[in-house]
């Protein structure tokens, strides 16, 4: 019996020390914080869950006393919080980035509740892939274009009659759905090298100006066209080298139109 103690302590351990692993590639981002109390809470929840990686972008109030003082405990989350100027930097080297948002933009983007993506994200972090989760400002979410540089979208089922969670606990509610599936997650036989999100603007922006260039798109009007066309190539989580494939071909599209032109 004493032995099964320490056998069953050992395996609890090493579980711990896996999680903590794969939790150093999930990255969660407070995008436009603007009470520091509410960046303290996130940690606080962070922190109770094994997640580690904080982000702040453009918060309103950071380093903040308020905020260290609602951390309680998780002072080192805070101190080791990296603070983003843009959206785009603070997403750059992730490859898989979920919003959590209550709202419906009206974007095809696909809406998952914090349980199945709380497997989605776990089976991706056992994969090495990096993640993260966006939560939008207080008073305002997050908006169409930041939506359009996430791949999926995270809603919290709420009441109908009052469903406003504060920013802390949505937090607190996403961490627990990830620790509490990160032991039934399981790695996939065929890892990808997805793009990161860095890759996958050079991409986008590639290909917009490519259409532009063969005039399927007008400049004026790509407005809604380069939306959708956003929305359709993130579901594909591109790998680099497929980015890199699609990259070459554009760039021979570009090449062989240029071409036409000049004999024209």
């Amino acid at each position: 019996m004493k032995f099964n103690n320490k056998y069953d302590r050992l395996i609890s351990l090493l579980n711990l020390a896996l999680i903590m692993k794969n939790n150093s590639n999930l990255q969660i981002i407070l995008h436009k914080t603007s009470h520091p109390g509410n960046i303290g809470a996130a940690a606080r929840a962070m922190k109770t869950m094994d997640i580690e990686n904080l982000c702040l972008v453009q918060p309103k109030s950071f380093p903040d006393s308020i905020a260290y003082a609602r951390s309680s405990g998780a002072v080192d989350i805070l101190d080791n919080a990296s603070i983003c100027q843009e959206l785009e930097q603070a997403l750059a080297t992730n490859q898989l980035v979920f919003a959590a948002s209550a709202r419906s933009r009206q974007l095809s983007l696909p809406v998952l509740k914090p349980q199945a993506a709380a497997i989605e994200i776990n089976n991706a972090l056992n994969n090495g892939t990096k993640v993260a989760v966006l939560f939008g400002n207080e008073q305002h979410g997050l908006s169409n274009e930041h939506l359009q540089k996430c791949h999926k979208q995270i809603i919290i089922p709420t009441s109908n009659i009052y469903g406003s969670l504060n920013l802390a606990a949505a937090v607190q509610i996403i961490c627990y759905e990830i620790y509490s599936q990160s032991s039934e997650a399981a790695p996939n036989e065929q890892t990808q090298d997805i793009a990161t999100a860095a890759e996958f603007e050079l991409l986008f922006q590639h290909m917009l100006n490519t259409l532009e260039k063969i005039d399927y798109i007008k400049p004026q009007r790509s407005s809604k066209i380069a939306q959708k066309l956003k929305i359709l190539l993130q579901q594909y989580q591109l790998s680099h080298e497929q980015v890199q494939i699609i990259r070459g071909v554009l760039t021979q599209i570009e090449k062989s139109s240029s071409k036409e032109n000049h004999e024209s």
